[in-house]
């Protein structure tokens, strides 16, 4: 018991480096491209202001299925809220709203997950699927569930959270 609350400690410690950030999925990379550019097109695209100064990097990373996304970390939290909260709003973003160049894709703006919390989401989200869940969903970067539309809402913060809908 006292390793699992050790290792959750890490975890959540590993996603509060996160809180600041944004990911943004399914913008194909350009050469020469220049990311602050893009983001001020995604800004555009979902009716938020843009300054440069509300980003305090913005950077590419791999994903696990071989293209990029690019991660934003914002200089307040309250502006990343905005852009999640605007994005979602939107209901669907296509990459051709961004630049009409671009071939046409999904794009998604989602928050942040370091790599286990992203296993996590994805290994809930199969559970709905299955139908064990009815909703599954992150906000503030924690990872949240109900069973049924009347259940009590449960935060997930390990697999053993998980176990009780695999049955």
């Amino acid at each position: 018991m006292h390793v699992q609350k050790l290792e959750n400690e890490i975890h959540d410690l590993q996603q509060y480096t996160r809180k600041d950030n944004l990911e943004i999925v399914g913008i194909p990379e350009t050469k020469q491209e220049n990311l602050l550019v893009v983001m001020e097109a995604v800004a555009k695209s979902i009716n938020v202001d843009f300054k440069k100064e509300d980003l305090s990097i913005v950077h590419r990373m791999p994903t696990a299925k071989g293209s990029s996304s690019i991660v934003a970390k914002f200089s307040s939290r309250s502006k990343k809220i905005e852009w999640i909260a605007a994005a979602r709003k939107m209901k669907g973003i296509k990459s051709t709203d961004i630049c009409n160049k671009l071939p046409r894709s999904d794009v998604y703006v989602n928050e942040h997950l370091s790599p286990y919390y992203k296993r996590l989401l994805g290994k809930a989200k199969s559970l709905k699927i299955n139908k064990k869940l009815t909703f599954v969903w992150v906000r503030d970067c924690k990872i949240f569930v109900k069973k049924s539309e009347h259940s009590r809402t449960k935060r997930i913060m390990n697999e053993e959270d998980l176990n009780e809908y695999n049955n």
